[in-house]
């Protein structure tokens, strides 16, 4: 019965936490942007960037 609840547990979390990410799609990709990175967005690509606030760059 404990190994039971575990398991459920378990499973639980992995599906908040695999659902709570957002997917994007750009042309035939579909993939999940990174944490806390800024998306750029042109006619032909996608990029993140970060950006160092210690050195600035």
């Amino acid at each position: 019965m404990n190994l039971s609840k575990i398991t459920t547990g378990l499973l639980l979390a992995f599906h908040l936490t695999a659902f709570a990410q957002q997917r994007q799609t750009f042309d035939i990709a579909t993939f999940i942007p990174p944490e806390g990175w800024q998306n750029e967005t042109k006619d032909f690509a996608t990029s993140y960037l970060q950006t160092n606030s210690a050195t600035g760059g």
